[in-house]
């Protein structure tokens, strides 16, 4: 990845945008630029904490609420995240899901993006689920492109293993006290799907 500019990422349906912090994390040694897409304004006070917390830095935090597929046309993006979006668009939105999953395949196919990364809920269930919505992307991408699916947790006996293991502790531990309350997760447990796209350098 180029080191002369920001790493362009992406995150529809962002929310509080706990994967902007993990980006910055990972990512310590570069620059970042974050869009954040998300309609519903419960998350507009956090979002604007978000945003002055990075005023100071090199990393530039912006937040739109434009429809996806109008804001991406014309873009590209380094890294496009989907975090616990799947399982809320099924459960909220059915009747658009399919047309969503093969609107953002073919952008995949097309090289709109290095890197997906989907973050979601363990349910394995064959309708209803961010994992049904995930297998149905991954059957409709180019066989070039690279997937590999990871799993946190270890499954219970009714579940199968979604692709490689990985350590459940929290790569930022929670240890505010005046959040003790709300009782945060204290290890991972979703699945993921890490899509790699071959195309030119943007």
């Amino acid at each position: 990845m180029d080191r002369t500019r920001p790493v362009y990422i992406l995150s529809v349906g962002c929310g509080p945008s706990t994967e902007l912090y993990g980006a910055v994390q990972a990512l310590n040694d570069m620059t970042i630029s974050y869009m954040g897409i998300d309609r519903n304004p419960i998350w507009n006070e956090i979002q604007n904490f978000n945003i002055d917390r990075f005023e100071q830095t090199p990393h530039i935090v912006q937040y739109t609420s434009e429809d996806f597929f109008s804001f991406i046309k014309d873009r590209w993006a380094d890294i496009l995240i989907l975090n616990y979006f799947f399982s809320d668009l099924i459960k909220f939105s059915p009747d658009i899901t399919d047309d969503f999953i093969n609107r953002l395949a073919d952008l995949i196919n097309n090289g709109i993006f290095k890197w997906v990364v989907i973050n979601d809920i363990p349910l394995f269930y064959k309708d209803g689920t961010g994992y049904i919505c995930m297998e149905h992307l991954a059957q409709k991408l180019s066989p070039a492109i690279k997937v590999a699916r990871r799993h946190f947790a270890t499954p219970n006996d009714f579940q199968p293993i979604y692709g490689t293991k990985l350590p459940c502790n929290l790569s930022i531990p929670i240890v505010e006290q005046n959040v003790q309350t709300f009782n945060p997760f204290e290890s991972k447990g979703s699945i993921q799907l890490i899509i790699k796209v071959n195309h030119s350098q943007k």
